[in-house]
């Protein structure tokens, strides 16, 4: 089951961790250093809410429970980069042209035509349940065709078409443990942080 994350709910700092599966040696003898990308790449991310009564933690965390460990999963994205910087014009159209499976570009039509800084570095997008981040400034041709740099790799070969979206872009996440844990104090305060990691 898939769920979106309650309104209403103030997130007051959230932790985004992009963990990437590298491998790594030095020699003792050369000091030189060998890496090996084994290509894993994954969004978690931990959030953190102000201290709330409990009309309000019951919210936050009825929503928690119900997601019953890593059972089921929610849309989330960052709540600090809801909108892209870039243009992003004629974005409500832009679709997938092509995407290969680990690549780390995605080829896109539907944008304005030729039309600079489209998105920029660390703009987000979302492309069915998945989260993209802009690498690199992407402009659009005259077609209105756009090749875009991002992190993580292409999750998987989209059908041609598919909606690409880049306001309020989310991905899909589960809770990164089965036993959450809440507080509270005498002062009737209820705190929790949340931590998750991508589902893939």
């Amino acid at each position: 089951m898939i769920y979106d994350f309650p309104t209403g709910i103030c997130i007051t700092e959230v932790s985004i961790t992009e963990a990437n599966a590298v491998g790594s040696a030095v020699s003792p003898y050369t000091y030189r250093r060998e890496t090996q990308d084994w290509g894993g790449e994954q969004w978690r991310m931990s959030l953190n809410f102000l201290p709330m009564s409990r009309a309000e933690a019951s919210t936050l965390e009825a929503f928690i429970s119900r997601l019953r460990g890593g059972v089921h999963s929610f849309r989330m994205g960052d709540p600090y980069r809801s909108l892209a910087r870039g243009n992003a014009t004629g974005a409500v159209t832009a679709v997938v042209q092509s995407a290969t499976p680990l690549s780390t570009t995605i080829d896109t039509s539907g944008w304005t035509a030729s039309t600079t800084d489209q998105l920029l570095p660390n703009d987000l997008f979302q492309i069915e349940n998945h989260l993209y981040k802009v690498l690199a400034a992407a402009d659009s041709d005259a077609s209105g065709n756009m090749t875009i740099e991002v992190w993580p790799r292409v999750r998987k070969a989209y059908t041609a078409s598919t909606a690409l979206t880049v306001s309020n872009a989310r991905g899909l996440f589960t809770l990164a443990s089965n036993s959450p844990t809440y507080e509270r104090d005498r002062f009737e305060r209820f705190e929790t942080t949340l931590q998750c990691a991508e589902v893939l």
